[in-house]
């Protein structure tokens, strides 16, 4: 049964140890028990998505700013949900770096978040059975997509033996482009870093990455 939980905050001890994978080149910066490793074609990040996932998970606090209407309007963000946790960052783009990724996860990680996805049409096997494989060591959570209840969850997040995340706004409402049949809602619109140049810039973002 879906579990709804439209404020989840989780704060993981210090001594949890998580592997991330994102799309894209994140500019955020961390603390000190966080490492970020980019592959080849990480650099492409047209939306700034890395960035913006980044910071949610490990972001460190900082005095920001929006620009609404054309001016600066300071705010304050209060860092990522789990920054005491050590953390080590993979951006990828496209499906070796993926397989890279997978390859790169060792035994002293508990908890492997992922913030991608795509259809399963022409996927190598491998992928399926290394998810496989993952799960049975350690929380493989994974964001469902942002294609909503008709093209459904996206694949890692449609297999059985991780769990897939979706997402509400501010009302507890599932978004309307979030796909139906998920593992766990959680509220998914958030104010985030979206510098390129780690100069305090926020935006508003919304996803299932989220």
């Amino acid at each position: 049964m879906e579990q709804v939980l439209p404020y989840l905050i989780w704060s993981a001890p210090k001594e949890t140890k998580v592997f991330i994978l994102y799309m894209g080149h994140s500019r955020v910066i961390y603390s000190e028990n966080v490492s970020c490793v980019r592959s080849s074609s990480a650099d492409k990040d047209a939306t700034n998505h890395a960035t913006v996932c980044a910071g949610i998970a490990v972001g460190k606090p900082f005095d920001g700013y929006f620009i609404k209407n054309g001016k600066t309007v300071p705010m304050k963000y209060e860092g990522g949900v789990t920054p005491e946790a050590k953390a080590k960052i993979f951006l990828m783009h496209n499906i070796d770096s993926f397989l890279q990724a997978l390859s790169k996860i060792g035994k002293e990680f508990d908890v492997v978040s992922i913030s991608l996805g795509c259809k399963t049409n022409g996927l190598p096997n491998v992928l399926t059975q290394q998810f496989a494989q993952l799960s049975k060591s350690k929380l493989v959570v994974v964001s469902a997509g942002n294609y909503g209840p008709v093209e459904g969850v996206l694949f890692p997040a449609n297999l059985d033996e991780v769990i897939s995340v979706g997402c509400l706004d501010k009302f507890g409402n599932p978004l309307n482009y979030a796909p139906k049949c998920v593992d766990i809602s959680c509220y998914g619109e958030v104010n985030a870093p979206a510098s390129d140049s780690n100069d305090g810039l926020l935006r508003w973002a919304t996803g299932t990455s989220m």
